[in-house]
């Protein structure tokens, strides 16, 4: 017996209804959590900015550039701690759509998605900032003594980190693709030459301007991850989905 979708037979109306709907209760949730993460805001920038071992003043050049960096860094936390909301509300929306191969391939996704994306900026924070920092620090020194912005401080964080979080997922994506038939394996296989390109680039955007050995880590990476990809996609492909129409009526 096949599993049509619930709602293939749903009008547009409907679906903007429920899309608003969701997203009405997504951002409730990141309102109520704006809260606590307002009052952790605070002792966890401190925490970050204290980790990453400075051994230099941090300044603030406005009266109320701390305020709005804090405000800032306060929406972040209340976007992960609402984040349980939000995925279930995308959860809600997807899934009457989709057939049940498809709803524990999207149910997957935005369940271990969050986790390694996290897992990416930690990654990301630990091994990458105190490698860059020491590169662009090394430039300083015959009398000029580096002073740290908070705002710009705060933004060269994000910056480089949040990349690392979404290139932490690109394997579940391929996954994903390859178990719903959109993406084979051998297409991957044949874009090889284009990823070594892709990685190269991306390495020479992210790595200081400088630094030869850290574009080369940065592209062998990500090139690394691309043929994760690659395995993982003959692990999960199940061949090409051939029509998702279900059959017509014979009466």
């Amino acid at each position: 017996m096949v599993d049509y979708p619930e709602d293939r037979n749903m009008p547009l109306t409907e679906h903007l209804d429920e899309l608003r709907k969701r997203i009405f209760f997504s951002l409730i949730a990141v309102m109520i959590a704006f809260v606590p993460g307002y009052f952790l805001a605070r002792p966890g920038l401190f925490w970050v900015l204290h980790h990453i071992d400075l051994h230099h003043p941090i300044v603030v050049l406005g009266v109320t550039e701390a305020f709005y960096t804090t405000l800032k860094v306060a929406l972040i936390l209340a976007m992960i701690i609402a984040s349980p909301v939000v995925i279930y509300q995308i959860v809600t929306f997807l899934t009457p759509g989709l057939y049940a191969s498809e709803r524990r391939v999207v149910v997957t996704v935005v369940t271990v998605g969050p986790v390694l994306f996290i897992g990416g900026v930690i990654l990301g924070y630990f091994l990458f900032i105190p490698f860059i920092l020491k590169m662009m620090l090394s430039f300083t020194g015959n009398g000029l003594r580096p002073l740290f912005q908070l705002t710009q401080l705060v933004g060269f964080l994000l910056d480089f980190t949040i990349p690392f979080g979404i290139l932490a997922e690109l394997p579940l994506l391929v996954a994903a693709l390859s178990r719903m038939g959109l993406v084979s394996p051998a297409f991957l296989e044949q874009q090889r030459r284009w990823a070594m390109m892709a990685s190269a680039l991306v390495g020479a955007m992210i790595a200081p301007p400088t630094s030869i050995l850290g574009t080369l880590v940065i592209a062998a990476g990500l090139y690394v991850l691309y043929e994760l990809s690659i395995g993982i996609a003959r692990w999960t492909w199940r061949g090409k989905v051939t029509s998702r129409n279900p059959p017509a009526s014979t009466n």
